[in-house]
């Protein structure tokens, strides 16, 4: 078994857990970054090809403030969009100083774009996996310690306990290829780690750590229930693509015209989820009105130009006519925008753990998230390992851990290896239909709460691991079924619609009660959940609603 030491550990390497590894070494920590897969060649960050706000000392960011308030509808931490305005300038032009490349004119200065949903803010388009090589670069400059195909499958604690009554003080994983067990002790621990995709790859692990050591959990009602056949869609709204129903309709103009076509990729979704359970599909997406040099941006840039090529080698002409190749459909909940319930200073609940990145409940989303909060994350870190008192593992938890995590090599009759990506397909069938995933209903939720448990009490105690890569899924299957269940627990609580959670039974946003968060923590004695609230201090916020008031959604909530 490995067993290494440091100040400050980070788990995760993308953008947020590389900027944590980067201040909290830039405070004189010592730091080792733990990533399942290769650094800049995995993860949501290195392929996200979008857009990163970046506010400058020019702009009015009071405008800014109130844009960003709005479009989260009221539940977000303002204590956090103000940290975010004021610092995201400066960690943009740290990324620029070390060589990431971001679009730029013909002047050389970076381009600054209006995208999906915005009126005011402003984003630079960045070359993903350039950006993620140009920081790994770094971290090798400061000599962070990267290790590499490392999975965590467990938080170690003071008490030896989950959950704990006392602090974060390390992990247990193991290497993805050789099997062989790691245990890090560390003074703080910072994860940040993705949260939950339609694959094993982003299963949450982090997510599901965190709850499992008795974190706070927050915000995992607004799981985006819903996938696009085309991705970046940044860059083909800003590039003028529109959206049509059959009936030749501009549905991105119909149903927030104040946007003028530059709908929030939720509204975008729903909007043609609607329009298609109403009878007016297929929804069209139309470049003919794209001017000649926005033509030859969306055939050349690199968030667009592999997508196009594929559309037009099947004979296909984007210049030509609307083409039947945008669609919305129900899926696995993604859980961009909950996490681990966090401080401005990206402080967890627990003694010695911190988050950043799709690993916390997030005050800002995607690329938006990572700079500030993996910043200030690595900086808190740092203090508290300088600082914290020094603890000792308990070696009865880390045989535990070590003894749960390899249990699928030791099963000789279950759900062996082969039978992953069916399992992928058993979960599609009880948690993407409509009712479920993106309408939602307390049937549908219900049913779904049912099948999770049964999934834990009999899918989890029969996985069969063959090899040490389907060992990787076995222990990832596990996290997925605890953040499915900590999704639905929370959309039951919401009794109202809001962003991503909308509720059959309440087809309006109620600002009079539900101000609040939803939190969750395991429970102390046993495996259930306890279910809290948390009203958010709006009164003394400078970003109010103008009423408090039920407002009902834009369009009907269709039957499903």
């Amino acid at each position: 078994m490995a067993e290494l030491d440091c100040d400050v550990l980070v788990i995760g390497g993308g953008l947020a857990g590389c900027w944590a590894a980067l201040r909290a070494a830039d405070c004189g920590a010592r730091v080792i970054l733990a990533e399942q897969g290769r650094l800049a060649h995995c993860g949501k960050s290195t392929f996200a090809g979008a857009g990163i706000s970046y506010p400058t000392s020019q702009d009015d960011l009071n405008l800014w403030a109130k844009e960003i308030v709005e479009e989260k509808e009221y539940l977000i931490d303002q204590d956090w969009v103000t940290a975010f305005l004021q610092e995201q300038e400066s960690r943009m032009r740290d990324m620029e100083a070390w060589g990431a490349y971001f679009e730029r004119d013909e002047h050389g200065q970076v381009v600054r774009s209006l995208q999906m949903g915005q009126i005011v803010g402003r984003n630079a388009m960045v070359e993903s996996k350039g950006m993620m090589e140009t920081l790994q670069k770094r971290l090798e400059a400061v000599k962070v310690q990267c290790l590499e195909r490392t999975l965590i499958t467990g938080l170690l604690t003071s008490d030896g306990c989950h959950p704990t009554m006392g602090g974060v003080v390390g992990i247990f994983g193991f290497n993805t290829v050789t099997g062989e067990p790691v245990i890090i002790r560390a003074r703080a621990t910072v994860l940040t780690t993705g949260g939950t995709d339609r694959n094993l790859a982003l299963a949450g692990d982090g997510i599901a750590q965190a709850f499992q050591a008795g974190a706070e959990i927050s915000d995992m009602e607004f799981a985006r229930g819903y996938s696009y056949s085309i991705g970046h869609q940044n860059t083909h709204v800003r590039l003028g693509m529109r959206l049509l129903n059959s009936k030749g309709e501009n549905i991105l103009e119909r149903y927030y015209p104040e946007l003028k076509g530059r709908l929030k990729r939720d509204q975008m979704a729903l909007a043609v989820m609607v329009e298609e359970i109403e009878s007016k599909g297929p929804i069209l997406a139309d470049y003919t009105q794209l001017s000649p040099e926005n033509m030859r941006l969306l055939r050349t840039l690199f968030t667009t130009a592999e997508w196009v090529r594929s559309v037009e080698n099947e004979g296909i002409d984007l210049s030509r006519q609307p083409t039947e190749c945008y669609h919305v459909s129900s899926g696995y909940p993604h859980t961009s925008r909950g996490g681990i319930r966090q401080s401005i200073y990206g402080e967890a609940s627990l003694p010695g753990l911190f988050t950043a990145g799709e690993a916390a409940a997030n005050a800002m989303s995607n690329l938006d998230g990572c700079l500030v909060p993996g910043y200030r994350a690595g900086e808190s870190a740092a203090r508290y390992a300088r600082e914290g008192p020094s603890l000792q593992l308990k070696q009865e938890q880390v045989d535990m851990l070590r003894e749960k995590t390899f249990q699928p090599l030791k099963r000789k009759v279950g759900v062996k290896a082969e039978s992953f990506k069916g399992l992928m397909a058993e979960f599609d069938r009880a948690l993407c239909p409509a009712n479920v995933s993106v309408f939602k209903s307390e049937k549908g939720l219900r049913a779904a709460l049912s099948q999770v448990e049964n999934w834990k009490k009999e899918l989890l105690a029969n996985l069969v691991a063959e090899d040490i890569r389907s060992l990787v899924w076995a222990n990832k299957a596990e996290s997925l079924i605890v953040c499915a269940e900590l999704v639905y627990r929370a959309c039951l609580e919401r009794e109202e619609s809001r962003c991503y959670a909308l509720r059959a039974e309440f087809p309006y946003r109620d600002d009079i009660n539900w101000l609040k968060c939803v939190i969750l923590r395991r429970e102390r004695d046993g495996d259930g959940i306890d279910v809290s609230r948390f009203s958010l201090p709006i009164y003394r916020w400078p970003v109010k609603p103008a009423k408090y008031e039920k407002i009902p959604l834009p369009f009907p909530m269709p039957k499903v």
